[in-house]
């Protein structure tokens, strides 16, 4: 909810082609507080021997280029 309030574009030259917004998108990952109601809805990072120590919400961002404005993003679990 925090990020929907706060996300959203800035006007500045440079974020426009040809009538488009230009942006750019890429992947990440953040810790999470470690309760039971994240723990069953992300899961935990795993290797083949054992689960990860932290929690970790998976996220892509897409970002106005020229301003790297946030514009809008997804989040869910690290094993999707």
């Amino acid at each position: 909810m925090l990020f929907d309030s706060v996300a959203g574009s800035v006007g500045a030259a440079g974020v426009f082609c040809c009538g488009l917004r230009v942006a750019s998108m890429d992947g990440t990952t953040s810790d999470v507080p470690d309760t039971t109601e994240n723990t069953a809805y992300f899961g935990r990072p795993s290797n083949a021997t054992r689960a990860g120590a932290f929690l970790q919400v998976r996220w892509f961002p897409a970002a106005a280029s020229g301003t790297g404005a946030l514009v809008g993003a997804i989040f869910g679990p690290t094993r999707s």
